[in-house]
Parts: C-alpha cells; sequence; structure tokens
C-alpha cells in the first residue's frame, strides 16, 4: 500500500546512583570539560561546553548536583559558570524526557487497547458459557426457552411503560393488555421453573452479547494473538519506564523544574478521556510533581535558604505548591516575590547569559512573570518600560525568549496585521517553532482578546493538527463554538478530515475509521472521505469494507491513481487476484509511475506469478 546540589539530592550517595548506568570515565570527562567553561577563550569556553553536552545522558546525575547547589554566590564569574551548566542540563534533559514521554505513552495506549482486547475475550468466554448454560437447561427442561422469550418481551414492555409513566404519556392499550398477560406468565414461570429469575438475568446477558457475536466470534483469533503481542510488549516495556522515572527522582529538582516546562509542549494526540484536554504524560508529570514536591515540602528541602538572590532550581516550584495550595504555599509566597524582584535586576544584568535566563525564568512563570514585569516598582522610569516592552509582548504571546532568539518571529505586531497576514504568521510560527509553539496558536484558539475572528482561530488550529499533532485546538473550537462549526459544513468536514489523518498518523486506526465514516455521514459522496476510510480498513484488514471504499472513491474520481493503487492492494489480499490486477493496470494508466514500489510491496505478493501483473510492471518501467 502507499499513503499519502539540591535538597532532593542531599539525600542520596556521593556516588553516581547505579539506576543512572553512569560510569566513572564520563564523569571524569566531565570535570576536564566542566574546567574550560570560563575560559576566556571563547573557542575553549565553547568546545567546553559542546563537549559537555555530547556526554549526554552519562553525565546527568553530576550535573544535576552542580545545579542543584546553586553557585556559591551573586558573583558574576560563579554565576556565568554556573549558568552554563544549567543551560547544558536543561539541554539534555529535553532529549531525555522526549524518551521517557514516548516509552510512557506507548506503554499507556498499550495499556489500554489490551483492557479493551481483553474485555472482548471475557465477553466471548462469558457468551459460550451462557449459551451453554441455556443449552443444559433446555435439554432438562425443554421449553424453557420459550418462556425466558416471553420473560424478556415482558422486561421490555415493563421498561417501555417506566418510561412513559415518567414522561406522563399513556401507553398504548394494546401493550398494557399484552402486559398484563405476560406478567401473568411470567409469575407462572417462578413458581413452576426453580431458579427462574437468575436463569432469566443470565438469559438477558445472553442476548446482549448475541448482538455482538458475530463480530467478537470472527475477530477471536485474532484478539488472542493481539493481546498476547501487546502482553508481551508491556511486561518488556513496563521495566524501562520504570527505570526513566526512578531516574528522573533521583535527579531532583532540576528535573521537576523542567517537567514543569514541558507540559504545555506536549501535542494532544490521542483521543482523551472523558473530554479531558490533557495529554497521558501531562497527568504522568502532574502526578509525579505533587509526589515529589510533598516529598521535598515533608523534609523542608524546598524551604532552604540560598547562597544567591534569585534561585532559578526553585523559583517555578514555588509557584506551583502556590498554584496547587500545598503544605509549605505560605512560606514559599515570600520567597517566590524576593525571587521575582531579583530576576528582574538580571535582566539589567551585564551579561546576555544572565539576562537570557531572567527572560526564560519569566516566561515560565507565566502570568506571575508577566505582572511582575509590569508593575515592577524598578519598572518606572519610562526609559525602563520601553526596554522591556518587547520582552511583554513574547510573555503574552506565550513565546520563549530561546525560541524568539532562533527563530525570529514574534507576534508583537500581530494585531496591526491584515486577516490574511494573520493567517501566513500562524502557519509560518508553527512550522519554525515546532512543539514550542504550541502554547502561542493554542492562546489564538482560545484567549477572544488575542484573537476574536473565528477563522483564525481555525487556522491556528490547523496548524495545530496538521504540522504538530495536536487535536487540543480542534477539541476546544468544537467545543466552545458548535454553532460556527454547525453553520459552515465545510468545516465540520475538514475538521473530520484533520482528525482522522492524526488518528493514522499515531496507528490508531479505529478512531481514524470513526472520524472519516462521521464525514460520509454529511457527505456521502466525499471522495477524500471514501478514500481515506477505505485506507483506514485496508490498514485493519478489513479487505471487504475498504474494497469497498475505494470502489465507491473511484466512482467519484476514475482517475486517481493512488485510489486505484490502494484498491488493487485489497483486492490482491482479499483474493480477488483478476480484480487486483485490472485496478493495478488502471493506476499505472492514471499515472502511478513507481515499479520500485510494486516490487516491494508484500501487498502485492499474491499477484507475483501471474501474466497479468508482470506486464503491468513492464508497463510501468516502460513509463518511468
Amino acid at each position: 500500500m502507499t499513503s499519502p546540589l539540591l535538597p532532593a539530592l542531599l539525600v542520596i550517595s556521593c556516588s553516581l546512583h547505579p539506576a543512572l548506568g553512569a560510569s566513572a570515565r564520563p564523569e571524569a570527562e566531565l570535570d576536564k570539560w566542566l574546567e574550560g567553561l570560563n575560559d576566556p577563550d571563547p573557542f575553549v569556553s565553547k568546545l567546553a561546553e559542546a563537549e559537555v553536552r555530547n556526554l549526554g545522558e552519562d553525565v546527568l546525575l553530576p550535573l544535576a548536583k552542580i545545579v542543584a547547589a546553586g553557585p556559591v554566590s551573586d558573583a558574576a564569574a560563579g554565576r556565568l559558570r554556573w549558568l552554563r551548566v544549567e543551560k547544558i542540563l536543561r539541554e539534555i534533559l529535553s532529549d531525555f524526557f522526549i524518551h521517557l514521554e514516548s516509552e510512557y505513552r506507548a506503554l499507556e495506549l498499550d495499556r489500554q487497547e489490551l483492557e479493551f482486547l481483553d474485555t472482548r475475550l471475557e465477553s466471548l468466554s462469558r457468551l459460550k458459557e451462557l449459551r451453554g448454560r441455556i443449552s443444559t437447561r433446555e435439554s432438562e427442561n425443554p421449553g424453557v426457552e420459550a418462556n425466558l422469550k416471553s420473560w424478556l418481551a415482558w422486561r421490555r414492555l415493563r421498561e417501555s411503560a417506566e418510561a412513559a409513566a415518567e414522561k406522563k404519556t399513556p401507553l398504548p392499550e394494546a401493550d398494557r393488555g399484552r402486559l398484563r398477560e405476560l406478567e401473568e406468565k411470567v409469575d407462572r414461570f417462578k413458581k413452576e421453573i426453580p431458579g427462574f429469575e437468575q436463569l432469566a438475568l443470565e438469559y438477558r446477558a445472553l442476548q446482549r452479547l448475541e448482538a455482538i457475536s458475530q463480530s467478537l466470534e470472527s475477530k477471536s483469533e485474532i484478539t488472542r494473538l493481539r493481546a498476547g503481542d501487546l502482553r508481551e510488549r508491556t511486561r518488556a516495556r513496563k521495566p524501562r519506564v520504570e527505570s526513566l522515572m526512578k531516574r528522573v527522582r533521583v535527579l531532583g529538582a532540576p528535573a521537576l523544574v523542567e517537567i514543569t516546562a514541558r507540559g504545555g509542549l506536549l501535542p494532544l494526540r490521542e483521543n482523551p478521556r472523558d473530554g479531558e484536554l490533557r495529554t497521558i504524560c501531562e497527568r504522568l508529570y502532574d502526578t509525579l510533581l505533587a509526589e515529589e514536591l510533598d516529598e521535598l515540602s515533608g523534609s523542608g528541602l524546598l524551604l532552604r535558604e540560598s547562597a544567591v538572590s534569585s534561585d532559578y532550581t526553585r523559583g517555578v516550584l514555588w509557584a506551583l505548591e502556590l498554584d496547587r495550595k500545598g503544605k509549605s504555599a505560605a512560606a514559599v509566597s515570600p520567597r517566590l516575590d524576593k525571587h521575582l524582584s531579583s530576576v528582574l535586576r538580571d535582566l539589567d544584568g551585564g551579561e546576555s547569559l544572565i539576562r537570557d535566563r531572567a527572560r526564560l525564568e519569566l516566561y515560565r512563570l507565566g502570568s506571575r512573570g508577566s505582572e511582575a514585569l509590569g508593575i515592577s516598582g524598578e519598572e518606572k522610569a519610562e526609559s525602563k518600560k520601553k526596554r522591556h516592552d518587547f520582552l511583554r509582548g513574547l510573555l503574552r504571546w506565550r513565546i520563549d525568549p530561546e525560541l524568539y532568539a532562533r527563530v525570529g518571529i514574534h507576534f508583537n505586531d500581530y494585531p496591526d496585521l491584515p486577516f490574511a497576514a494573520r493567517r501566513r504568521r500562524i502557519f509560518q510560527y508553527a512550522r519554525a517553532g515546532g512543539t514550542h509553539a504550541i502554547p502561542t496558536l493554542r492562546a489564538i484558539v482560545e484567549n477572544d482578546d488575542l484573537e476574536d475572528s473565528f477563522l483564525v482561530k481555525y487556522a491556528a488550529a490547523r496548524a495545530l493538527m496538521t504540522q504538530l499533532s495536536d487535536r487540543w485546538g480542534f477539541l476546544v473550537l468544537q467545543e466552545r463554538n458548535p454553532d460556527l462549526v454547525l453553520k459552515r459544513p465545510e468545516i465540520s468536514r475538514d475538521l473530520l478530515l484533520l482528525q482522522g489523518l492524526s488518528f493514522v498518523r499515531s496507528k490508531e486506526y479505529q478512531s481514524a475509521a470513526r472520524e472519516f465514516r462521521k464525514i460520509l455521514d454529511e457527505f456521502p459522496f466525499d471522495f477524500e472521505g471514501h478514500y481515506h476510510l477505505g485506507f483506514s480498513y485496508l490498514l485493519l484488514k478489513n479487505y471487504v469494507q475498504a474494497i469497498h471504499h475505494f470502489e465507491v472513491a473511484r466512482r467519484i474520481n476514475p482517475k486517481d491513481e493512488l485510489t486505484l493503487y490502494n484498491l488493487a492492494c485489497a483486492c490482491s489480499l482479499a483474493g480477488q487476484l483478476e480484480k487486483a490486477i485490472e485496478a493495478l493496470d488502471a493506476s499505472v494508466e492514471a499515472g502511478f509511475k513507481d515499479p520500485d514500489h510494486i516490487e516491494h510491496d508484500r501487498d502485492l505478493d499474491p499477484l507475483r506469478k501471474l501474466d497479468g501483473y508482470k506486464r503491468v510492471l513492464e508497463k510501468c518501467r516502460a513509463g518511468d
């Protein structure tokens, strides 16, 4: 087929923790290069930074110890060396957390699918058990199943009567008479047949399972094989995830600070449970942060005195403790105020590294950072206000100052741009910023003060979905603007299409098929709806449905080469070999010119020995 040293660390040994997998050699290398970080020769200092960074995860713990300990004073040389180490640690931790998130998300999605498959297997087992019981009772007491059918009819009629009574509407006379007649029979059955009531409940459960029995039985072997595969994968992945989580706890506060910065950068790919607009990894991080903050607070380490005025290892954690109203909230409040004042002084520091770190801290502190920058007593002078106007704009639009330094895109002039230019800025920023653009684009979708046009919000949601695999924007638009979505069928259709494609990218093919079916409910002759639904069924190995939707797509657009090619694949896998040859030939006639793909596509293996296949392949080569 083809497809479109801080407190927390004082309690651990000074030697490297075995969970971190570090050896003496990387630590020795680290000591050598750390000496060069403050070398006056820029070449030497930059080389030292690069070499420390190249040591990667092996030196996470020793770097975390240095960062957690903090600078020994506010002296410039010591602070600069510390800030360089802290920046390197942040960069290494970024890759580490990407690894953790990938492993944890895969583990949780496998667990969810396994739970669903286990439920199907339990239902199948229950179906067989109930069939056996009813069959046994029927052999012992011929006619009992007919009695159970009467009981089931009585139960349904009684439920209809209760629903009618609640709505204060009369039950039709014929139904009332039928109900009285069945009630008399049921009373007789209860007296004459031992255990009838329990048997009746089992019969009702059996009927519910019989309604889905074809689906349960036809896929039972596939379900068992898939469940077995998922169990093996889960057993193999779980220890890796536990090891990574242990490493986070060992690293202590420096790792926790970076976790708080990652929550808003995680794209919402999976279907959120109960409408919760948080990712699987956000829920993991929230739990981890709560546990570790409780640990730091309980030990008193969250409140230990620092040798420097601004504490970049705990400022964000203090804000989090206040937001969650933790046990130490009252105590951290004055410390956070003092920290903010120090950060504002750092904005006017003489070294660019200090100024850059202060800007990043204000960004990470969110509304607190913006408010502090706007109302600080030290900002009274008009010249200073103007000096920080640009930074205020970055914070307002949730743009990471480090990202702006890399890509040079800002939104401070955005309100003055015309409609088309605002949309272009959104897509340009999504491409350049990657996942770091997510907070800004989400703010545009959510905040009417930043953007009041629904169509521009829709553009931001589309950029999130198509470029960053983040469904969050679309879910918010559907929840908050259902009328606008419904009034514009083309937007409703577009939303469903993009959500379906997002599910295909994350290999959630059942969910993708559900979204594409919704398109066809509203637009029965939509070409892309039929094509992508057919492709989803092909990936799900439901070849009959795949062929059907590819055939409809072919009727709508007879010359689409990919539709014809994938129709050939579906027919080949379904054993319809002559039809597969015909569709493959038609795809080549329509412009499919990739003989290498045809030769190596395993979906076409059933065709290899046929003369028709060889003829089509030669035709494709001749036209290449």
